[in-house]
């Protein structure tokens, strides 16, 4: 009984119900009082001036409670078991390979989603939760001229361990079908389908926030940064801008489901210039072992 009433689905279909019986009994109202406002004249006058002349009205609010409620409690929520196991093998990773150093490594799960929620999310995390944030950027007429296609697939963060990490962030990537779609390297992981490495150059010195264009900068800092987007995918200087880590080194690899198929991209970054993950072959034999384990465990159903 207690797991009945824990389940979302559960609580969907009640709510469903409910206002599936409200929607019933306001399309059999009639101007004459009915049940159960027949009896007082407080409540004859509330249904003629309040109810019955406003009964549209009244549907279109409770359908749209009723989608929404179906949308969150029935599509929205994550597993939070899952999710939380998964983010304990990420940090078992990190601490196997680099001994837990969370400040300069730092690794990622990104989660493909489908366009529509993707825009919700966007809307909500880019424009409302952390407009301020962005504003200090002066990034935000990127995030209103990028808003999502309902009819494309993102990568989203499913979980992350490492720093800088928050939990409003909205960093999400294109599920790329074409070159000309890649935005990031976790965009090109997924176009490619295969293992990747990329070294960067430092250019965590480089004064980027002040920048309205990559003009603004002096003429050797462009050259730096110009090859830091070209290295890195990355196709726009305000999406650049976006960024709360500048790593200098990537390297990522597709997450396969049950069925073998991609279900998502796993990238691990750094900002430590002397490390580079493409010239250990030890490292990423580990690396790609690793990333099987953790197919494995996002493949328990919990």
């Amino acid at each position: 009984m207690l797991t009945l009433l824990r389940s979302r689905k559960f609580w969907a279909s009640v709510f469903s119900a409910l206002l599936t019986l409200a929607l019933w009994y306001l399309q059999m109202l009639t101007p004459s009082p009915i049940w159960p406002f027949s009896d007082k004249e407080v409540s004859c006058t509330v249904y003629k001036e309040l109810i019955f002349p406003y009964k549209v009205e009244i549907g279109i609010f409770i359908a749209v409670v009723l989608l929404l409620t179906n949308f969150a409690l029935n599509w929205v929520p994550p597993n939070r078991k899952k999710k939380k196991l998964i983010k304990c093998v990420l940090k078992e990773i990190l601490f196997q390979l680099f001994g837990g150093d969370t400040y300069h490594n730092r690794i990622t799960l990104f989660q493909q989603k489908n366009g529509f929620e993707t825009l919700f999310v966007y809307i909500w995390k880019c424009l409302i939760v952390n407009l301020r944030h962005h504003m200090k950027k002066q990034c935000v007429g990127y995030y209103i001229k990028n808003i999502p296609s309902p009819f494309k697939k993102y990568l989203h963060i499913y979980a992350r361990e490492g720093q800088p990490y928050s939990k409003g962030t909205s960093t999400i990537f294109t599920a790329a079908c074409t070159d000309k779609e890649v935005d990031g390297f976790a965009s090109l992981i997924w176009l490619r389908q295969s293992p990747l490495h990329v070294k960067l150059p430092d250019i965590s010195n480089i004064d980027l926030k002040n920048a309205k264009r990559i003009e603004d900068l002096s003429k050797n800092n462009q050259t730096i940064v110009k090859k830091y987007m070209r290295f890195g995918k990355i196709t726009d200087f305000n999406k650049l801008k976006t960024l709360h880590r500048l790593s200098t080194n990537l390297w990522g690899t597709p997450v396969l489901d049950e069925n073998q198929e991609m279900c998502g991209v796993l990238v691990f970054d750094d900002n430590n210039p002397n490390q580079t993950f493409g010239a250990n072959n030890d490292l990423n034999e580990r690396l790609i072992g690793y990333t099987r384990i953790l197919e494995k465990t996002s493949a328990i159903k919990l």
